[in-house]
């Protein structure tokens, strides 16, 4: 009994044995079959195009080789296969690298195959390119506009500008920056576009570079490794050129890549400037890094290019727009704008002196509040009668005084007009004016004064009055009565008539030497030897005019026989009627010491026939220059009033300059061409062609001029022609002034 229970006892040990050892073989069979489950890993799951993927593999057979096989999934348009294939080490991994292709593709699939361990497979993406179009929150006033976008990148904004984040002046160029991102290193396109009118009136007239206004902007910031750059001119556009306008001069800026081309200019709603219209330019560049930076700026459109009432002062809302067109031929439109209210146009104030005549005399003004001052003007044909205050952007009133009037010279009116009208006013009072400046506009005054210059006359300078009658007048017979006739007593009129022109003292006024004794025995000097016989009732019928008002001092007031022409009132006609008391003493009282010299005084020398008007004439009489335009000087069209300003503005006659030389030329030839337009004297017309000449880049006397593009342009002038620049220049001042004509 004993051993049939031992024996039962091992039977059952023997099973539970057995079944625990079946047990512990299916859990190591179910975990070596886990272990050798082969995979295929990418190290990330997005990629830009053209980057280097990482694969690793894990739990294949030690030593098999790995086949791996590449596939675009969405397109089928790329796939890769690999060459060596990795061999999987001791642990059963591997390490696989490759390259994707530069264009942008969805998705990819990875298949793994072994010949032992069988297939592992994964998947990843390509990332999108993108790009995103920034403009420059530069902060608001009272922030100059010439800085920020230098500090945070939110300064960097997507979102309308207004005046709360921004401050830009009319001329001013906004920045833009276009970071982009993804980018596959190989060539790529972007196209961008701005609107150049809205309604007819200029807003964002043409690109320059990015910190031509905000020189702190910085592209780059927020941007992780954004550094080196490379430029590209920015072409100008043929329409902007067209309309007489040359643009500042700029570049595109690409951080991170090279440009290698820009198109020519496209116009999507039409060429021209008549209504809303757009331009387009499109950009082609090598990206060296995923996410390079592209940079620009876009030049607010100013009156003085355009004309008055022709830039985007005149446009409310939001008139500056500019897009992101697509990139690499696609894309969402982009589109950034900037408020009216966040650029300011600048108003001014010009005063100008118009004195008659021209010369050197300086008239003192007084002006406030800031940014006026206290001034002189002096109206000697040049620039120096003007003085202008620009870039006003305080609007308020504003006072000009002329005082104190110089000696010698009379206050006439003052006249003033204004451009860009606004809502202002100007109120002259006396020699004050005030002004109620509004933002754009742009006042002139000009003052008017005329010199007291004495009117002139032929009177003799010292003609005298002769008082040759007796002090006591005879009541007895005269004690010195002559008892004689004159021995020379003149028997024939005279045949010489004085021609008495005021210029020479009359032959015949006589040059009292000696007191009269009541005794003709003196003749005056200067009496014709043929008078009358008894009388000089036959005096010579043209009297000088310039004669003294009484015959000569020495004639004797008691004449023989006849009533002489300076006889008292009661003449005695043999015997005086009234005998004289006391002897006569015959003394004048008044007896000249000097001759007359009968010369006019301040005799006026007559002004040249020419009909010319000043520089500051045309200037400020907008109506007059307007309707004689266009006029060239060279080869540069002066075809709106706008650019008539900009040339005479640019006149600083009084500088050794080259720029100013030309400034000067430019100005005086401007205002020559308008005179003869006007009717005046053509006798310049050779000057004028020289100086034409001398503009458009001809030989003149021997010297090749320059080509004037403008009152904007630099000029670089030899010796020799700023000299002819000055000698032509010098002409046409005087024929503008009325001085000369050549």
């Amino acid at each position: 009994m004993r051993k049939k229970f031992l024996l039962a006892s091992l039977l059952l040990i023997t099973m539970l044995m057995t079944l625990a050892m079946g047990s512990g073989l299916n859990v190591a069979a179910a975990a070596l079959s886990q272990a050798t489950t082969p995979s295929i890993t990418s190290d990330y799951a997005d990629y830009i195009p053209g980057a280097t993927v990482n694969l690793s593999g894990a739990n294949w057979q030690p030593g098999e080789s790995v086949h791996i096989f590449v596939n675009d999934d969405s397109g089928s348009t790329w796939n890769y296969n690999s060459n060596p294939d990795p061999v999987a080490d001791n642990n059963g991994g591997f390490a696989y690298q490759f390259q994707l292709p530069n264009w942008f593709v969805a998705n990819y699939s990875v298949v793994a195959t072994g010949a032992t361990s069988g297939v592992a497979t994964a998947a990843f993406t390509d990332a999108n390119p993108s790009a995103n179009l920034n403009q420059c929150a530069n902060d608001p006033a009272p922030s100059p506009s010439t800085d920020g976008c230098n500090t945070n990148a939110n300064e960097w904004v997507n979102g309308n500008l207004g005046a709360s984040k921004s401050l830009y002046f009319e001329g001013d160029s906004i920045p833009y920056r276009m970071p982009f991102d993804n980018l596959s290193l190989a060539s790529h396109t972007v196209t961008i576009e701005w609107d150049t009118t809205k309604s007819s009136t200029h807003a964002i007239d043409y690109l320059t570079s990015f910190d031509r206004t905000v020189t702190t902007a910085d592209p780059c910031l927020g941007v992780s490794g954004c550094s080196s750059f490379s430029t590209f001119p920015i072409p100008a556009d043929p329409q902007v050129t067209g309309g007489g306008v040359t643009p500042v001069a700029g570049n595109f800026t690409l951080f991170g890549g090279t440009i290698t081309s820009v198109s020519a200019y496209t116009y999507a709603n039409g060429a021209g400037f008549v209504g809303d219209k757009s331009a387009r330019i499109t950009i082609t560049f090598t990206a060296s890094v995923a996410n390079p930076v592209l940079a620009w700026g876009g030049h607010i459109a100013t009156r003085a290019d355009w004309g008055t009432g022709n830039s985007a002062v005149a446009i409310s809302g939001s008139p500056y727009h500019t897009r992101l067109i697509d990139l690499d031929g696609s894309g969402g439109n982009q589109d950034r704008s900037l408020s009216a209210e966040a650029v300011v146009f600048p108003a001014s104030i010009t005063i100008i002196k118009d004195a008659t005549p021209n010369g050197p005399t300086s008239f003192p003004f007084t002006g406030s509040p800031a940014p006026l001052t206290n001034f002189s003007l002096v109206d000697d044909g040049t620039t120096a009668n003007t003085i202008v205050f620009a870039n006003i952007i305080n609007f308020t009133t504003y006072t000009v005084n002329e005082t104190p009037i110089p000696a010698g010279w009379n206050f006439v009116t003052i006249n003033c007009s204004v451009t860009s009208p606004n809502g202002g006013s100007a109120t002259p009072s006396g020699t004050t004016v005030d002004i109620n400046l509004q933002e754009g506009e742009n006042w002139t005054c000009t003052y008017t004064d005329n010199e007291n210059t004495p009117t002139p006359t032929n009177t003799a300078t010292n003609t005298p009055t002769a008082t040759n009658t007796p002090t006591n007048t005879p009541t007895d017979t005269p004690t010195n009565t002559p008892t004689n006739t004159p021995t020379d007593t003149p028997t024939n009129t005279p045949t010489d008539t004085p021609t008495n022109t005021p210029t020479n003292t009359p032959t015949d006024t006589p040059t009292p030497t000696n007191t009269p004794t009541n005794t003709p025995t003196d003749t005056p000097t200067n009496t014709p030897t043929n008078t009358p016989t008894d009388t000089p009732t036959n005096t010579p019928t043209d009297t000088p005019t310039n004669t003294p008002t009484n015959t000569p001092t020495d004639t004797p007031t008691n004449t023989p026989t006849d009533t002489p022409t300076n006889t008292p009132t009661n003449t005695p006609t043999d015997t005086p009627t009234n005998t004289p008391t006391n002897t006569p003493t015959n003394t004048p009282t008044n007896t000249p010491t000097s001759t007359p010299t009968n010369t006019p005084t301040n005799t006026p020398t007559p002004t040249p026939n020419i009909g010319g008007l000043t520089p500051g004439y045309w200037k400020n009489h907008k109506a007059q220059a307007t309707a004689l335009l266009p006029i060239t000087l060279g080869n540069y069209s002066v075809n709106t009033f706008a650019k008539v300003t900009a040339v005479f503005n640019k006149m600083n006659c009084s500088s050794t300059k080259p720029n100013d030389a030309i400034g000067c030329l430019a100005g005086h030839l401007l205002a020559a061409k308008l005179n003869v337009a006007n009717g005046a004297n053509t006798c310049i017309a050779p000057i004028i062609a020289k100086a034409d000449a001398f503009l458009s880049g001809q030989v003149v006397d021997g010297v090749t001029g320059i080509n004037y593009i403008g009152p904007s342009g630099n000029y670089t002038l030899t010796s020799a022609q700023r000299t002819l620049a000055v000698s032509l220049k010098t002409l046409l001042d005087k024929y503008n002034n009325n001085i000369s004509c050549p």
